[in-house]
């Protein structure tokens, strides 16, 4: 299975305004099983050079095992893993220009901080003058300077994380592979070594493939994301891309809130207009705005998008759609309030921000929804 940036399945997934980039990493239809388990079914995929690269879905998509078969750790059943523009799909881990970071940071207790970052290079019998070198200048990039005499066991989980980093970066690793390397991490510790990763990533260039299943990690670090689901690559493309402009309901419900709502049949919008029937009436929509070619058997719209007003519009106004409903439920999450909404047609999720004029809205409070025209998405499935 192999997804393609705004393009149908079947060709390999690449930039799709312009030529492809250099490859760091290609996997060519590769599949993996462990018995009667499909962990991987045909995926390709390009990885450019420089680029912070996130394999997002939830448990048991086959996120780990794609970064296991890149690194080696593991033998595909079928295709191919090309790094750097070489065959590497027989190689051994240890012949293969990539280092990976994992979640359990596996340091060497009786080691030092200093010792453990030059461990790869002094295998590798790197000139102890250059393994110093390299040592300190990556020491403090990775912001551990002051740690180089102690101990794992006197370290806290976040420098044990940069310590862990550190040791892979030093060997200059022509792909960074990182394993959920944040998810044993607190929430806030959490965003302070993403952003500090994505630094050290622009500023030395690298080329990195995280695995999470993480939205909001995947969605503040990387350039692109590759969405998987059961083995198959769903969706790839930039960030922003993903997310508001979907192509499956999987890739909508999963990369962030959203109301999904069935289509119904077509129907007939004001002067003759193409719109689609829906369970709350009829939604104006172009042929060309199908995600797939032909007409979408779900609609899409962010809770973001939706807004709240004191009284409905003139009907069919620019092709909004008006609703009354019911506030059902009111959560405050910080900056947004995130409201459960009920009206005859069904139920809808709308955030707003926290801090609007004439502040939150309680349960049992009547409220009329405009869906604007511009915020439906339409879907494949």
């Amino acid at each position: 299975m192999v997804a393609r940036e705004g393009a149908q399945p079947g060709t390999l997934a690449r930039a799709a305004d312009g030529p492809p980039a250099e490859a760091a990493v290609a996997v060519t239809a590769l599949s993996r099983r462990f018995g009667a388990v499909v962990a991987l079914d045909q995926v390709s995929l390009e990885v450019r050079r420089g680029e912070f690269f996130s394999l997002l879905g939830p448990s048991g998509c086959g996120k780990t095992t794609l970064l296991r078969l890149i690194a080696g750790l593991d033998q595909p059943d079928a295709g191919a893993v090309i790094i750097g523009g070489r065959p590497a799909t027989h190689l051994p881990p240890h012949q293969r220009p990539v280092n990976t970071v994992f979640q359990s940071y596996a340091l060497f207790p009786h080691l030092s901080v200093r010792d453990n970052v030059a461990f790869g290079l002094r295998l590798r019998k790197v000139p102890a003058a250059e393994c110093a070198r390299r040592v300190r200048a990556v020491m403090e990039l990775t912001r551990i300077t002051e740690l180089a005499d102690r101990r794992p066991a006197q370290l806290s989980g976040g420098q044990k994380q940069r310590v862990a980093l550190a040791r892979a970066v030093v060997n200059e690793p022509e792909v960074l592979l990182l394993d959920e390397p944040l998810g044993a991490l607190d929430a806030g510790l959490r965003r302070e070594l993403r952003g500090e990763l994505r630094a050290l990533q622009r500023r030395l260039g690298l080329t990195c493939i995280l695995v999470t299943h993480d939205q909001e990690e995947a969605l503040a670090v990387s350039d692109r994301i590759g969405i998987l689901r059961a083995g198959r690559l769903e969706q790839v493309g930039p960030p922003a891309r993903l997310y508001d402009q979907p192509r499956t309901r999987f890739v909508a419900g999963f990369l962030g809130a959203c109301n999904l709502v069935p289509v119904l049949g077509a129907a007939s919008g004001p002067a003759g207009a193409p719109a689609l029937e829906t369970p709350h009436g009829a939604v104006a929509w172009s042929p060309a705005a199908a995600a797939g070619g032909g007409p979408p058997r779900t609609l899409a719209v962010r809770p973001e998008n939706i807004e709240l007003v004191p009284a409905p519009g003139p009907a069919g106004e620019n092709g909004d759609l008006w609703l009354r409903g019911q506030v059902r439920e009111a959560v405050f999450a910080g900056a947004q309030m995130q409201y459960q909404i009920e009206t005859p047609g069904g139920w809808w999720r709308v955030h707003q921000p926290a801090g609007q004029a004439g502040g939150p809205l309680t349960a049992g409070v009547p409220v009329t929804l405009r869906v604007p025209a511009a915020a439906w998405r339409m879907l494949e499935d």
